[in-house]
This record gives structure tokens, sequence and C-alpha cells, in this order.
């Protein structure tokens, strides 16, 4: 139900929601990112809001308080 909500073929998928509950789209991560890839773009989702999603992080991290 949820790959079909969200038009995925399937795992894996990364999505992240802004703080109005909204899908960031455009940072929809399908399939394998190697560490630094995926920390560009975690970088690059927490420049676009005043709020960094926090998918998959702690609330004690560094990138969910802000600080990537």
């Amino acid at each position: 139900a949820l790959l079909q909500r969200f038009g995925l073929i399937g795992p894996p998928a990364i999505l992240f929601f802004g703080p109005d509950g909204r899908e960031q789209r455009d940072f929809r991560v399908v399939g394998f990112l190697d560490a630094d890839a995926f920390k560009a773009h975690l970088r690059a989702l927490a420049g676009t809001q005043a709020r960094p999603a926090t998918v998959g992080f702690n609330a004690g991290s560094r990138l969910a308080a802000g600080n990537p």
C-alpha cells in the first residue's frame, strides 16, 4: 500500500518530509548511495528547511540539531 501511495517501485527508498508533513520529493533517495553521497544529500536537505528532516536520526544527533 505504501509503495503505491508514494509511487515507488520497491525498496530501498528513503523519503524525507518537511515540518508541514509534505514529502520533499526532490530529496527522495531510491537505491544505494555511498556514505559521502548520502552525507552531501542530507546537508543539501538541511539547507532547504528551517528545521531539518530527521529520518533515521535520533533527536540528539548533530544533523537533527541543525549542525551538519
